[in-house]
């Protein structure tokens, strides 16, 4: 990306079930992301798509929405973050 000027991109990925942590009869999720060294803080959306008829136990930090099975948080990646959620099936 040339000096000045930014850039939009975003990944989807399907995850295997063994990033899964069961804790008794729910799962957690947890994703960490990097700030990359020397770059200012850039926005960050993080969309978890949960199981069909899952329903959110907890989630840290507190999202910005919960619709129709998604958990979407929105952050400034100014230093590591890390998101999680804990969900029933």
């Amino acid at each position: 990306v040339p000096r000045a000027q930014s850039a939009s991109t975003w990944f989807e990925y399907a995850l295997p079930d063994t990033v899964l942590a069961p804790e008794g009869s729910a799962t957690r999720y947890a994703l960490y992301a990097q700030k990359q060294p020397g770059t200012r803080g850039h926005p960050l959306t993080v969309e978890v798509v949960l199981p069909a008829g899952a329903r959110v136990l907890s989630a840290d930090p507190a999202p910005a929405a919960v619709e129709n099975g998604v958990v979407r948080w929105l952050l400034v990646l100014d230093v590591d973050r890390q998101v999680q959620v804990v969900f029933a099936r």
